[in-house]
């Protein structure tokens, strides 16, 4: 008698849980109905909004924005930093977690 009782209250949960999902489908996650706001915050003077992102600065000087990324691989790292130290060149450098954890390239780290 009791194991039948176990199996009805199996049953029963079976089937409220079930009958729960039956009545309230899980939805799909809310996509966004707009484009997510763009700021308004104005460039620095001298630059240039093209589209939401693309920022250009003055056409009449001759500059350039060097960007320098690195990940898994630093060959030619030294030869970088001299060049730029040569030539006087300013840069920005994006580096991975994995880049830094490399304990072999600290003294490269430091000295760009």
């Amino acid at each position: 008698m009791e194991l039948l009782n176990i199996h009805k209250t199996i049953w029963f949960t079976f089937w409220v849980f079930f009958g729960m999902l039956a009545c309230n489908p899980p939805q799909p996650s809310p996509s966004p109905s707009s484009p997510q706001p763009v700021t308004t915050e104005k460039p620095t003077a001298g630059f240039t909004r093209i589209k939401e992102t693309l920022i250009r600065g003055d056409r009449s000087q001759k500059k350039i924005a060097l960007i320098i990324s690195a990940d898994r691989f630093a060959e030619g790292g030294d030869i970088v930093r001299k060049a730029l130290a040569k030539h006087r060149v300013k840069a920005s450098f994006f580096l991975t977690g994995r880049f830094y954890r490399d304990t072999t390239r600290h003294a490269l780290i430091l000295g760009l």
